[in-house]
């Protein structure tokens, strides 16, 4: 039997454990909190920071989807449901009046985990991250790890929360760092900064797993991601036997586990992801940074993994993420599939292009699209994923006559 869930997107986790403002993303945070919509089985409650219409429920009961049965807004809530929320935080506490929940790992333990000083320690002592990466927590390390690498920029800086290529700045000549200052300078009020040798990436992996409450591991979902030369996150691309994947998993496996380890000897359980990527050291040799961030939440990986489980098994999947400047979308679900035509998501062929996230959403009294629409390819080859992500991007485009 189903034991009920109440789901929590709280998308600002990585910002507020920070410290750093949230203003200028608060709507497209509230906007967030649909996301975990698709994942309902009935009993389940969300909560919202927005209001959504019926008809995203019924488009996603279509496919198998959202079979939750109740949302709710605001305030705070308290019952016996287990609570799922993306990261669990001081917020996500209050939000969900969940200072007894038997499910919530130590914050402290959280922030400590998902701080990029527990990763930078970890991967220097296993070997695991990006040869020559500092964490640094005052200018003066920050000016040595400058001084010290005088023959290898470029040079990234990333602050020591944030997560989807938040804050990273690339430096590409020693001249520049410099005017880098200021912005170290805010990176250190919120915790310090990441500084290592900017690497050319052929491949970003990441897997996902569960720490139990008792220390034990749960699978290890393994998984590309999508994202930009900055290292900004767009997609989630799943296959079973990726070839991209394979020559690597055992050392993403030892990675995970060596991270889950010592993440359990800190006191953390719950929900963990593990970043990797691919790349070309400078004498040409492929190599695998195996762990150069940890994530003590849920992670897009997971989600994405959890949908093709559901609707798609042992397809080529893809979770992607669109923002509204690349992507105008119908007032109705209907003219939606009505504009794939048979590029729609075929439930007895598990092939096709679904919507996961709503069409418009209410925030503050008024109906918009969310600045972020997230969907669902999924396809029998990579040609088949690569080619509706073509398509879908062409149709909904804004230019398009």
């Amino acid at each position: 039997m189903h034991t009920p869930h109440r789901y929590y997107f709280n998308a600002l986790f990585d910002l507020e454990l920070g410290g750093f403002p949230v203003g200028a993303v608060k709507r497209s945070a509230a906007e967030m909190t649909a996301l975990f919509t698709p994942l309902m089985q009935s009993g389940d409650t969300i909560l919202l920071d927005v209001e959504l219409r019926e008809t995203f429920h019924a488009y996603l009961r279509e496919y198998g989807l959202a079979q939750g049965d109740q949302s709710e807004r605001g305030g705070s809530v308290s019952d016996r449901s287990i609570n799922v929320v993306w990261g669990w935080n001081r917020e996500a506490v209050k939000r969900l009046a969940a200072e007894a929940d038997a499910g919530l790992p130590p914050l402290d333990v959280v922030r400590q985990i998902n701080n990029r000083l527990f990763c930078s320690s970890l991967a220097r002592r296993h070997g695991l991250g990006v040869p020559c990466s500092r964490f640094c927590a005052t200018m003066e390390e920050a000016e040595s790890a400058f001084a010290s690498s005088a023959d290898g920029f470029p040079l990234v800086i990333k602050p020591a929360f944030g997560g989807a290529g938040f804050g990273l700045r690339v430096v590409r000549q020693p001249e520049h760092c410099s005017a880098e200052r200021p912005l170290l300078a805010n990176y250190l009020l919120h915790g310090g900064a990441v500084i290592e040798p900017w690497c050319t990436r052929t491949a970003d992996l990441s897997t996902a797993v569960t720490i139990n409450p008792d220390g034990s591991s749960g699978t290890i979902r393994y998984q590309r991601q999508w994202v930009n030369r900055y290292g900004a996150f767009f997609g989630i691309y799943c296959a079973e036997n990726d070839p991209m994947i394979e020559p690597w998993k055992p050392e993403l496996e030892r990675s995970t586990l060596t991270a889950a380890k010592e993440a359990v000897s800190c006191g953390y359980f719950g929900p963990m992801g593990i970043d990797s990527f691919v790349y070309h050291d400078r004498h040409g040799k492929k190599c695998l940074a195996a762990c150069i961030e940890i994530n003590g939440r849920c992670t897009m990986g997971l989600v994405g993994q959890l949908l093709r489980e559901r609707i798609a098994p042992r397809k080529h999947t893809l979770f992607r993420f669109i923002g509204k400047n690349k992507c105008t979308l119908p007032e109705s679900y209907d003219l939606f599939r009505d504009c794939l035509g048979n590029r729609a998501f075929d439930r007895e062929t598990g092939c096709g292009i679904l919507l996961l996230s709503p069409l418009r959403v209410g925030y503050h009294g008024r109906w918009k699209q969310p600045r972020l629409s997230m969907f669902f390819l999924a396809g029998n080859s990579p040609d088949q994923i690569e080619r509706l992500d073509r398509e879908l991007r062409k149709q909904f485009a804004p230019d398009r006559p």
